[in-house]
């Protein structure tokens, strides 16, 4: 008589199962009896990618009178943070708005470009873990992340005695942009 297929294949399958355990298989039972016991590890892994976050924030003047007899100034602070041994370029882009004789200018927002409030950038550091270093304003810095935020100032003036721009609200705008290298 002729067993059915699925009875003379399931002791084969039984056998291949049991030849083919994996470095985390373990056989209790058997020859080690009751109460038999065997330690098994469990392997637990993840492979980080690179990754930043970049947060800014704005210069605000408040408000501008051509009659001060002192410069107005204002702080924008960048900053990356990204996963140590993330490495990055960072750059600070112009403005995007020239003024009228090549300088930085805030441009007025009625968007008719009737206005210009010329202003330039004074001052420009970048901290990096602590360490403080003076850059060119629109250099490409490449850095190699620690976990430390990387952090930028920016320091910007109006010129004082610029009666010519009209009463109103004005903006320019820098881009800040980082590229991850690895």
């Amino acid at each position: 008589m002729r067993l059915p297929f699925a009875r003379r294949i399931s002791p084969l399958l039984t056998a291949l199962a049991l030849s083919s355990t994996s470095a985390a298989d373990v056989n209790v039972g058997g020859s080690s009896g009751p109460g038999g016991s065997a330690p098994l590890d469990v392997q637990v892994s993840v492979t980080i990618t690179s990754a930043c976050t970049l947060t800014t924030s704005n210069a605000n003047f408040g408000t501008y009178a051509a009659a001060d007899t002192t410069a107005k100034t204002a702080e924008a602070t960048i900053t990356v943070t990204c996963v140590s041994g993330t490495s990055y370029t960072y750059r600070f882009d112009a403005a995007a708005t020239p003024g009228p004789e090549g300088d930085l200018a805030m441009i007025h927002e009625n968007g008719v470009n009737t206005g210009y409030l010329n202003y330039e950038m004074t001052g420009y550091t970048f901290e990096d873990n602590g360490q403080a270093y003076s850059v060119n304003p629109y250099e490409e810095v490449t850095v190699t992340s620690n976990g430390q935020p990387f952090v930028q100032r920016r320091t910007f003036s109006i010129y004082t005695g610029q009666y010519n721009a009209p009463v109103g609200p004005y903006k320019d705008t820098h881009v800040v942009s980082i590229t991850l290298l690895n």
